[in-house]
């Protein structure tokens, strides 16, 4: 049997998901997405014209800003996604969610912020002993223990091996929060702190579901380069990896629910 059967499965649920929505209304959505990022970029790019003599400034401003105000039209994607993957109706207009008012907004840019900073954390955590060990061999490469060729050699190749390593551990430690944006999504009553901690109880011993489903879109992703296969791999690895987020999520409440119950059993004898 495929080490992959499980992937297999969620993706083949996310196409009969989509299929049920509509593929029509997944590329709209995906259109209306790629249309509402570009505009607030290019609107971006637009107000630092207004800083003529401070460009660079101006552009790192603007540029967070936009930022800012593009992020929860990402966790607007995650609803339709995840309300898609449950095989409940979803509207176009569900990517503006979070823009209904300074709470929602401020939730939904809190989720992905949080979500953003702890796993960019993870990855430096990880990279900083190979980033180490490749800054001082090039920066200090007169240190004495460094003088000699093969322990030169043996720094950088250790170094990159590190790096490489490290860049590993941290996609698999940030792995710990997949199930953020579908939690967020579905689960309006929890708060920013709560999805993520959820999340790392449900990936808890999963992480390596998520991983080897990530695995089989690389070649999707790749397709990307030609831009038009965006239309289709944004909705379908979108949908795909909200239901493999509802999977784990009725997995670990299920192991809960069992796991009190025995609890409960256990107590009364």
């Amino acid at each position: 049997m495929s080490v992959f059967t499980a992937e297999n499965k969620i993706r083949r649920e996310a196409r009969a998901r989509l299929a049920q929505a509509h593929w029509s209304v997944a590329v709209a959505v995906t259109v209306l997405f790629l249309c509402a990022a570009a505009f607030f970029f290019v609107a971006a790019s637009f107000a630092v014209s207004f800083w003529p003599n401070a460009a660079t400034a101006a552009l790192a401003v603007v540029l967070a800003l936009a930022l800012l105000a593009m992020l929860p039209l990402q966790l607007g994607l995650a609803r339709w996604c995840a309300l898609a993957a449950n095989g409940e109706e979803a509207s176009p207009m569900l990517l503006f969610t979070y823009y209904r008012g300074p709470a929602a907004w401020g939730r939904a840019l809190a989720v992905t912020l949080r979500r953003m900073l702890w796993r960019l954390l993870w990855l430096v955590v990880c990279l900083l002993p190979g980033g180490a060990l490749l800054g001082v061999a090039y920066q200090w490469p007169q240190a004495p223990f460094l003088q000699r060729q093969e322990v030169m050699q043996l720094c950088l190749i250790g170094g990159w091996v590190l790096v490489a390593a490290g860049a590993v551990a941290g996609i698999w430690m940030g792995l710990r929060y997949f199930a953020v944006s579908y939690l967020a999504a579905t689960r309006e009553e929890l708060s920013p702190q709560a999805c993520i901690r959820l999340s790392r109880q449900v990936m808890k011993g999963h992480k390596g579901a998520a991983f080897r489903l990530l695995i089989t879109y690389v070649l999707w992703v790749a397709s990307c380069f030609f831009i038009l296969p965006l239309l289709v791999v944004v909705p379908y690895m979108g949908v795909g990896t909200a239901v493999c987020a509802k999977w784990l999520t009725q997995l670990w409440q299920n192991t809960r629910k069992e796991s009190e119950a025995n609890r409960v059993d256990g107590g009364e004898r």
